[in-house]
């Protein structure tokens, strides 16, 4: 921050002095600011007093000297206090009460007390952000910027990166809209934006920023730490891209600025001992990165540090790779340690806890003891409570999604302690134990958005406040699909106005979350099913099969109403490669039945045959699929070695995504039996990929032959009837198109007969925003139930989308169905289903029935039959669903008690 001129000689001297130290020797900058300071004081003169620490603050900000920053800002604390009054009635009072807090942000961020700092520069942009352009200086325009950065590097340190790239990417477009000739500003932002890439894998991404930063800051003799960083960083991405030549050139650029004991110092020896990994030289590596540690210790004057347990948890993994187990479990141990003591730091310290958590189990594994099972158990489960109280921290889906990502390893590591257990002990707790992970790593996201509806429903939130919050999520909706699909020009004043409407958003929720905390107790409530309260869901006929699809090992279990079982099967590419194959030759009709038939008695063998084997009873088979198993349609695998006899034929099949969700989903019951069907024709469609359905209003008015309702056909079915009669129908039949959107899955798409004067797609985004009480929607379409695949989640598709907006059941097709083999099988479908048979028993008979009827002809291909699938609610429609009802009792029961999933602790 600039200092005042004074008539003082003395003091200009004392000035110039100061400046010409403030890089390059703290103690005379501190010498000479404190000499102003002191002067100023004398004078009562407290504005300008104030401006000399906040220069001693980016003083010590700029060499790490938080003790210094720690002392200046009491002090400022001190003369704000004092003299409040005095400096309100400034005409720069903002800037002095702005600069103030943008330093504490600083203070609090280097400690890492990321709420505190978090504040500060909310406080920042709440104070800033509201002045009119005309009235924005030099100093308001960099306080705004820098508070910017600062939320994202908070939110990028967390791990919520999609909301750190939206602080970024608002930030660029301030300073190109209100202080372009600031490059200095500019690149720093673009080497903040590269580092966020580089955190997500993005090597390529992130280098084209830093080398354009770096090369900036180079030419124009830039901050040397600036300078030091992009370097560092750059060496490290070009060691993950294996070019060690680049990496090379850019340590030398980093040694050559990097001056003796500098606080970074530690940095280069990590670019080092990357380098050295890179070469398979891990004695070498091993050295420097102690180095690293030693110096990183230093730093924090031997007190514990995030960054200290960092180091730790980097030569932990060093040697676990070089198969030295002892001394990687020592070193994560020593990095939990220093964690946990840094009492202070504990809500920020838990990303890098739950890393340590992760590799520490996967290590115990590996040592494949039972003393070390048992402590795998024990360390899987702090995580998971770490990784609990995180979730609620996580506002942006796609950081979720990569938080759930990052956690997987986890759950595959309890899951095989628990195998293992089970193995050693024949105990079947230790089932309990895996399928409490497995349900751990399944449905996060959706599963909490059900909950969220459900304390929305049972909470006392005011209703303007929830208008309030469904109108903002309705206007991002549109405005993303505005910015993705280029309708709308100026798109930097969209992104502009999408960056302020969610940022409206999350702090609505943070309102309500605040102030309503049974709200928020329903809505992040971590329980998931316990293997017992789900058994006691099923019915005598029932199996269920949940699977984890993990990095080394497949896993099944299967339970019925007594009893449970596990099996494992060694993960390969072999593996993956028959289960893609597989699908590809299910969703082709012109893929030889024999081949398949081969095939499928493969995986029939692999995946179903160990799970269904001891329970010689069970006819009805509830299906929760893992990974690439969301693909098959278990009904089309083949029993027999030397014949061909689909398992459909004699096997009931549902599907799933969780247990826990299946429980919630059985929770009521809906008697609105009347059925809305939708069928257009597209004949008016100027949309190439949207082609006629000829059989689809033949399809929607047979199955009205079953239930009463209501069709909509041709010309009148359009988006906007839809939208009118939905909530008058329990089951809604949708005969339509549908089309995926892998790159941008919220803009996949149903699509309604074209009306020029109304839009007629919607889109998975939209019914995030939809509220309907079916017990049924049917999705006749193409790939209704594919998208993009995500690990826990399953496919985020628009069946999915379906069950945010609270349907109970979704009927849906894993590829491209032939609309006349369709029409013959939803006939039978409904039939069976006004027949009062559960929804899988009614699809099941309708498939068989297909099958028959067409077994001397090219139609009993599985292309044409077996796409269709069936899950959530199985229940039949005129059920009142009692079992299910009193098994979600029993697991509120367990909510509301607050008993663990363990019956003996780990």
């Amino acid at each position: 921050m600039a200092q005042p001129s004074s008539e003082s000689l003395d003091v200009e001297t004392l000035l110039q002095k100061a400046y010409t130290h403030f890089y390059t020797n703290q103690d005379s900058a501190y010498y000479y600011f404190n000499k102003i300071k002191t002067h100023y004081k004398n004078e009562n003169q407290w504005e300008h007093a104030i401006a000399s620490l906040i220069s001693i603050n980016r003083v010590a900000s700029y060499n790490y000297n938080l003790n210094k920053m720690k002392s200046s800002l009491n002090e400022l604390d001190s003369i704000w206090v004092n003299h409040e009054d005095y400096i309100q009635a400034l005409p720069n009072h903002l800037v002095y009460k702005n600069s103030i807090l943008y330093d504490k942000g600083v203070y609090y961020f280097e400690t890492q007390s990321y709420a505190q700092s978090q504040k500060a520069f909310q406080d920042i942009i709440t104070s800033l952000d509201s002045l009119p352009d005309t009235l924005h200086i030099k100093e308001t325009s960099d306080l705004l910027s820098g508070a910017f950065n600062f939320i994202a590097k908070i939110n990028s340190e967390a791990g919520r990166y999609n909301v750190a790239e939206q602080y970024y990417q608002k930030n660029i477009r301030f300073i190109l809209n209100n202080k372009p000739e600031d490059k200095t500003s500019l690149y720093i932002n673009y080497g903040l934006l590269g580092d966020l890439y580089s955190r997500t894998k993005a090597y390529k991404k992130a280098n084209l920023l830093f080398k354009e930063a770096l090369n900036y800051n180079l030419e124009n003799k830039g901050n040397n730490n600036t300078i030091i960083s992009l370097s560092q960083i750059l060496a490290n991405n070009y060691i993950a891209l294996k070019q060690p030549d680049s990496a090379n050139y850019y340590m030398q650029v980093l040694k050559n600025h990097l001056p003796v004991k500098h606080p970074l110092e530690n940095t280069y020896y990590n670019a080092k001992a990357k380098l050295y990994l890179d070469q398979q030289n891990s004695s070498l590596a091993l050295k420097a990165y102690q180095k690293a540690l030693d110096l990183t210790q230093e730093k924090w004057n031997n007190q514990p540090h995030p960054e200290v347990a960092e180091y730790h948890h980097k030569i932990g993994l060093l040697h676990y790779n070089n198969n030295n187990l002892e001394k990687s479990i020592l070193n994560y141990n020593l990095a939990i340690a220093t964690l946990n003591q840094n009492n202070s730091q504990l809500q920020s310290n838990q990303p890098l806890l739950v890393k340590v958590l992760k590799d520490k189990a996967i290590a115990l594994n590996q040592v494949a003891t039972k003393e070390a099972y048992t402590n795998t158990t024990k360390t899987v489960q702090l995580a998971i409570t770490a990784l609990d109280s995180l979730k609620p921290t996580f506002k942006s889906e796609a950081d979720k999604l990569l938080l759930i990502e990052d956690a997987f390893p986890l759950f595959e590591a309890g899951i095989e302690a628990a195998y293992q257990q089970y193995q050693l002990t024949n105990d079947p707790a230790f089932i309990e134990h895996a399928f409490f992970y497995s349900e751990k790593s399944k449905n996060t996201l959706l599963f909490e958005a059900l909950l969220s509806a459900k304390a929305t429903k049972f909470s006392m939130i005011p209703n303007e406040l929830l208008e309030n919050e469904k109108q903002l999520k309705s206007e991002i909706s549109r405005l993303e699909k505005n910015i993705i699909s280029g309708k709308q020009n100026n798109n930097h004043a969209l992104k502009d106005k999408l960056f302020e409407l969610k940022k409206k958003h999350w702090n609505i929720i943070k309102t309500i979350e605040t102030n309503h905390k049974d709200y928020y107790n329903l809505k992040y409530n971590t329980q998931v099913s316990r293997l017992n309260a789900f058994q006691e869901t099923l019915q005598e006929e029932d199996l269920a099969i949940t699977y984890f699809y993990g990095n080394h090992a497949l896993y099944c279990i299967s339970l019925n109403q007594n009893s449970a079982s596990i099996h494992k099967v060694k993960m390969s590419e072999a593996l993956n490669n028959k289960i893609v194959s597989a699908y590809k030759n299910l969703s082709s009709p012109q893929s030889q039945v024999s081949v398949l038939a081969t095939a499928t008695h493969e995986l029939y063998t692999l995946l179903v045959l160990p799970a269904i084997k001891p329970y010689k009873k069970a006819q009805r088979l509830i299906v929760i699929p893992d990974g690439l198993l969301n693909y098959l349609p278990f009904g089309s695998f083949n029993t027999q070695k030397d014949g061909l006899n689909y398992l459909i034929t004699h096997k009931t099949i549902g599907y799933a995504n969780s247990a826990t969700l299946l429980m919630q989903l059985g929770e009521t019951s809906i008697s609105n039996r009347n059925l809305l069907a939708l069928a257009p024709d597209f004949k008016t469609s100027n949309n190439k990929t949207l082609l006629p359905l000829p059989n689809n209003k033949k399809e929607a008015n047979v199955i009205l032959n079953y239930f009463n309702g209501k069709s909509l056909i041709g010309a009148q079915a359009t988006l906007n009837h839809f939208l009118q009669e939905n909530q008058e129908h329990g089951i809604i039949h949708l005969a339509t198109h549908a089309v995926t959107n892998d790159k941008h899955p919220e803009l996949s798409y149903l699509a309604f007969e074209p009306d020029t004067n109304e839009e007629n797609l919607l889109y998975v985004s939209d019914l995030y925003n939809l509220e309907l009480r079916t017990e049924l929607v049917t999705l006749s379409a193409c790939e209704s139930g594919i998208g993009e695949l995500k690990r826990g989640e399953g496919f985020l598709s628009l069946a999915r989308g379906f069950y945010f907006s609270g349907t109970k059941s979704i009927a849906s097709t894993l590829w491209k169905i032939n609309d006349g083999a369709t029409a013959k099988i939803m006939d039978g479908f409904y039939a069976y289903l006004s027949q009062g048979h559960p929804k899988h028993v009614a699809l099941q008979k309708a498939k068989v029935n297909f099958i028959a009827d067409n077994k001397q002809n090219a139609l009993v291909h599985p292309y044409y039959w077996s796409g269709f699938i069936v899950s959530g609610n199985l229940s039949a429609i005129n059920e009142t669903q009692t079992h299910y009802v009193w098994g979600l009792i029993a697991f509120l029961g367990l909510v509301a008690f607050g008993i663990t999933f363990l019956k003996t602790k780990p």
